[in-house]
């Protein structure tokens, strides 16, 4: 089991992203994303001395880089960290940005964003929420608070790297006409092209395939809410495409469908149906949808869960998938972190990524957790042909957290 990092603080969904102090003039300034490659820096910070006093925070438990200076302007940040963690010790990032090198935003704690770990990182690996800058900023800064074991050991922070991209684009174009499956229609959907993907409709990566059979659904671990000087959500999709494509080096954007808090769908990962993403360290079987925005203490929105019923009914109705059951997942069988907590790689059809590696991630949040049994009733009404409202109630025994 992966090392979990201590003494994180839970936050709302409302806590925002990078905040900048900007100017108007710096505002609205704009930068050539290009292929939408990512800018990195990789820092290696120095040992750092115990405090003298075994439980207490001392001057020297934090490490602060040297304010930085991009290559290009950016307007989002995705940190990795390699760190040892003894036992009963913690370790938390923060991070801040700036236009100018001189006025500073507020610190932003890094959250852990287990939707990008793979196994192969290893336990020490930790990426972060992709963080927003509110606006095109110029500079950077990190932060860590490192806090001892009883027997004041401290965590080993060995390297990070920080990855910068400019996301400016156009503003997301609409969806095209539903196409009809069985006896539901897919809602309407942004193309990849409609979200400004600088793939397009094609990829980078040469899709896979292998039948759905789950629906998984996460959650961004962001911001909920678009910050002054953030144009639209498509922006934010894009920093989650170059991300994934280029830092993680998955060649695409890891989730099959992407939903904003307005509820409008975004179209992921190329290849259409059945295309294998990477969403949950399984991924053979499933379509990953993910919620943008953080649920630890809400639910998503009306709207969002909206748009996510409409799309796991759709995509329910074309595979017969049993929205209350739970069945066999191939890519748990190949992937050890279900194992042993879901035997014989049975998993609920409709999951979230919780579910799929319990102990390994808090993704979806408790908030979308608490909010599955709901969603998983109103898409088997959906299949159904009933209205949500029809006054008939199905229990989902299901659930667990």
């Amino acid at each position: 089991m992966r090392q979990r990092l201590l003494f994180m603080s839970l936050i709302s969904a409302t806590i925002c992203s990078l905040l900048l102090i900007t100017s108007p003039q710096s505002s609205a300034q704009t930068s050539d994303s290009g292929s939408g490659q990512p800018d990195q820096v990789v820092l290696m910070p120095p040992p750092i001395a115990p405090p003298t006093n075994p439980g207490l925070m001392a001057p020297n438990s934090t490490y602060l880089s040297p304010p930085t200076e991009a290559a290009h302007a950016f307007t989002h940040m995705l940190v990795r960290r390699e760190a040892g963690v003894p036992e009963g010790a913690g370790l938390v990032l923060f991070a801040r940005a700036s236009n100018d090198g001189v006025s500073w935003g507020e610190w932003v704690e890094l959250l852990d964003n287990d939707d990008l770990w793979v196994e192969a990182d290893g336990p020490d690996i930790q990426w972060s929420q992709t963080l927003d800058a509110g606006g095109l900023a110029r500079f950077w800064q990190l932060r860590g608070d490192l806090i001892p074991a009883p027997d004041g050991t401290l965590p080993e922070l060995r390297r990070i790297d920080v990855n910068t991209v400019d996301a400016t684009g156009p503003a997301p174009q609409a969806g095209g006409e539903l196409r009809i499956n069985g006896t539901l229609a897919q809602p309407a959907v942004v193309s990849r092209t409609g979200w400004g993907s600088p793939d397009g409709q094609g990829s980078r990566a040469r899709p896979s395939y292998y039948p759905v059979n789950h629906l998984v659904v996460h959650h961004t671990a962001d911001s909920s809410t678009l910050l002054p000087g953030e144009p639209n959500w498509a922006a934010r999709v894009r920093a989650e495409w170059s991300f994934h494509t280029f830092t993680r080096g998955w060649g695409d954007i890891g989730y099959n469908y992407l939903i904003d808090p307005n509820g409008v769908i975004y179209e992921g990962r190329a290849g259409g149906d059945d295309a294998i993403a990477f969403h949950d360290t399984a991924n053979y079987g499933s379509m990953g949808v993910v919620v943008i925005g953080t649920y630890v203490s809400t639910r998503p929105s009306a709207a969002a869960e909206d748009s996510l019923v409409q799309l796991l009914a759709w995509k329910a109705a074309q595979k017969h998938i049993d929205p209350l059951g739970s069945s066999y997942y191939y890519g748990c069988s190949i992937s050890k972190y279900c194992y042993p907590f879901n035997p014989g790689a049975v998993v609920p059809n409709i999951a979230g990524h919780r579910q799929v590696t319990p102990g390994h991630t808090t993704c979806p949040g408790d908030g979308t957790i608490a909010d599955l049994p709901t969603i998983r009733n109103r898409v088997k009404q959906a299949l159904s042909g009933r209205p949500d409202d029809d006054g008939d109630l199905i229990v989902d025994n299901l659930e667990s957290v």
